[in-house]
């Protein structure tokens, strides 16, 4: 509040003793006295009332161990400002670039430090899939009002999974080992060499897939596989085993429509391998057949004998995919589906 006159904050209308008369001055000497009295006792209990020109802009509420005590910090002149966040700052990183996770976080100081700016970069780091967890906290900067914005994270670390599947055809089969080596250069790169083995199946795959600069839902991705399958089908009331190699590549491109929502394309190339012969796959004892026995290619039906080539095939595809899993390797959670 500026210094001046006491009478200078009292409004006008409220101090009529002013207006009295100087001839009548004495005979109200008591009067005009206790008038003083009052006006300067009212003056004074407004000085200790603070007072502001204008209202304060709203800010919101910030967690009480997120932040400092207060949202608004007053400067030398009396004024308030909110508080905002001046800089990033990250414990953790080892080979992801400071700039790379910068640009995840996606914040672009300064800007006001409120719940949902922070709760919102925090979110975007878990799901750029660079770090296995990601915890926030916040310090005072270096001026009054300044907040810096503390980051502690876990970069990815080359894990081994396992797994179980189900496949038409193939039936069940289980991934004995996966290797997952995520990040390995600090640019969010994911690679994958794992294999499968089943009652009908066994093969080795490679996928190595990269996101883009902010985004884990813009991304390339390119797949290697090579496998052996079993095909069972029936030949004169007997199991019949077809064995069958394939191979193939697939380059797959994401782009992203919302947080959660991704347009995925792909084209692939495989080429598969037919044996001529086919082998019994349940001992017929009654028909003189045991497992193991060979089936030779006159034997075999027209439809199977028309399958029985080298060939390759293209394959071109769109899908719509949902993702809202966050965090990498073992911690990683949420949902995921592709339609």
């Amino acid at each position: 509040m500026r210094r001046g006159r006491l009478d200078s904050i009292w409004p006008r209308a409220f101090v009529p003793c002013a207006a009295v008369p100087a001839a009548a001055a004495a005979p109200l000497g008591a009067a005009a006295h206790a008038c003083r009295g009052a006006v300067l006792a009212a003056a004074l209990a407004l000085v200790a009332i603070p007072t502001f020109a204008q209202p304060l802009p709203a800010v919101a509420q910030l967690p009480a161990d997120s932040l400092p005590p207060s949202t608004v910090e007053p400067n030398a002149g009396g004024h308030t400002r909110a508080l905002m966040i001046v800089r990033l700052e990250f414990t953790g990183l080892g080979r992801t670039p400071v700039a790379r996770a910068e640009r995840a976080a996606g914040l672009a100081v300064p800007v006001p430090a409120s719940p949902e700016a922070i709760g919102a970069a925090a979110e975007r780091l878990r799901e750029s899939r660079l770090f296995r967890s990601v915890e926030v906290h916040t310090r005072p900067g270096e001026q009054p009002g300044d907040v810096v914005l503390v980051f502690d994270v876990r970069e990815n670390q080359p894990h081994l999974c396992f797994g179980l599947g189900y496949e038409d055809y193939s039936s069940w089969y289980l991934i004995p080992v996966q290797l997952n080596a995520d990040n390995l250069t600090g640019r969010g790169e994911g690679l994958t060499l794992g294999a499968r083995l089943g009652y009908r199946v066994a093969g080795v795959e490679l996928a190595l897939r990269r996101p883009g600069r902010a985004l884990a839902l813009d991304y390339w991705e390119l797949r290697l596989r090579a496998e052996s399958l079993d095909r069972i089908y029936f030949l004169d009331s007997t199991e019949t085993r077809h064995h069958l190699d394939r191979g193939g590549l697939e380059l797959r491109v994401g782009r992203r429509l919302s947080r959660s929502l991704a347009l995925e394309g792909w084209a692939g190339i495989e080429n598969t391998r037919v044996d001529s012969n086919a082998t019994v796959h349940t001992e017929r004892a009654a028909l003189g057949r045991e497992r193991g026995d060979e089936v030779p290619f006159a034997a075999l039906p027209p439809q199977i004998q028309r399958d029985v080539r080298e060939r390759a095939q293209g394959r071109l595809a769109l899908a719509l995919g949902y993702d809202r899993r966050a965090g990498a390797g073992l911690e990683t959670r949420g949902a995921w589906a592709r339609l």
